[in-house]
């Protein structure tokens, strides 16, 4: 069996949540046998570098460092008889890894969280048919197809994934998943926040970032009629001034900002509401699946999503009793269905998330698969 490397620049739980599962990963590998080297550069940048304070141009510089060197380090470890396993981030190490293991004649595993340069246009960092986006394109098309497996985290990323590698045989859709003994069902205790225990809570909790749809649920929230709605914010982001000001200019919304929770807080933090409210860009479909569904899922809270039908999570919604779903950037559906459950709150008790949850994004049910995918790359001949 070849020797298995794993390359991140996160690997403490509670660093974020990249760190959190290539943790996780990293430790079921030691724990069934495949004794994985760690090449990991963590120690080089602090996460809170990377807040939505930092300027783009610091952000890429210090990807840029901390991903050469990751790459450098594989570099020096690796051989012919070596399966290397990353991730999409940095990006700086996607680009360069492709170059790694044609020196080494080694193999590469490719866990995507994120679709470069798709994501980008997402974003609004570029144009589609401005000529960079095309040379990006196709320089990631080619870093893509030059994966032995690439790992999706969603089927819609595995749709377009294979679009760009035209190989779809390569690439296995295997969901993202929580540790279901750290992650569990709490009751609700919002007062602390200044919530009413009788408010019906929504919460968004993780990146407010540029794909996140913030500007999609402020829209709704102001359009809300229940008295009953409530919704507390978590996290950081590039768009947490505009959440900020949106507070400050709607008093009468019931809209509370937590601050940025530490993760091994995040038990307690998502057990301070009734919904988990998650939603994306319209333009993100296949694009990245948001990992905290399933923290809230574990979290036994049901699913209210702004998101495509044809996304992961819009499957998930479709094929398991743990949530709604509305449109991405239709401001008018989701606040309609906010109210709705607040005239219903039944509605709500009537959901199954922590038992969905077990069955189909424990970490014990999808740690298994991702061994089994690397057994089977390990075990291959050439």
């Amino acid at each position: 069996m070849e020797r298995l490397l794993i390359a991140t620049e996160y690997i403490s739980e509670t660093q974020n949540s990249t760190g959190y599962l290539w943790s996780k990963i990293f430790h079921k590998c030691i724990k069934v046998g495949l004794n994985p080297e760690l090449i990991s550069t963590s120690s080089l940048v602090a996460y809170e570098s990377f807040s939505g304070n930092t300027s783009l141009i610091k952000k890429l510089l210090k990807q840029f460092r901390v991903g050469t060197s990751l790459a450098f380090k594989v570099l020096q470890r690796s051989n012919h008889d070596s399966v290397v396993f990353t991730g999409t981030n940095p990006v700086a190490l996607l680009c360069l890894i492709p170059v790694v293991i044609c020196l080494r004649r080694s193999r590469w595993v490719l866990l995507v969280h994120d679709v470069f340069p798709e994501n980008l246009l997402a974003a609004g960092l570029v144009k589609e048919r401005s000529f960079t986006y095309r040379i990006l394109k196709t320089i990631f098309d080619r870093i893509y197809s030059m994966a032995d497996l690439l790992i999706c985290i969603g089927r819609d990323v595995k749709r377009v994934v294979d679009l760009k590698t035209r190989k779809p045989c390569s690439s296995v859709y295997i969901p993202n998943w929580v540790d279901e003994n750290e992650i569990y069902p709490l009751v609700k205790d919002c007062t602390t926040l200044g919530i009413p225990e009788d408010q019906i809570v929504f919460q968004f909790f993780g990146n407010i970032g540029r794909v996140q749809g913030i500007h999609t649920i402020l829209s709704a929230i102001s359009l809300v009629q229940s008295p009953l709605a409530s919704f507390l914010f978590f996290g950081a982001g590039a768009l947490l001034p505009e959440l900020h000001e949106f507070i400050a200019s709607h008093p009468a919304s019931n809209t509370v900002y937590g601050g940025h929770i530490p993760l091994e807080d995040k038990n307690l933090a998502l057990s301070m509401c009734d919904v988990a409210l998650v939603s994306l860009n319209s333009k993100m479909l296949g694009l990245g699946v948001p990992s905290k569904v399933y923290f809230s899922l574990a979290s036994g809270r049901p699913i209210l999503a702004a998101v495509d039908s044809q996304s992961e999570i819009g499957y998930l919604l479709t094929e398991h009793p743990v949530g709604w779903r509305c449109d991405p950037g239709d401001p008018k559906q989701l606040a309609s269905l906010i109210d709705y459950i607040c005239a219903h709150p039944e509605a709500v008790k009537s959901q199954r998330p922590r038992s969905i949850f077990l069955k189909y994004y424990s970490q014990s049910v999808v740690l298994d698969k991702i061994i089994s995918v690397l057994y089977s790359v390990l075990s291959s001949s050439r």
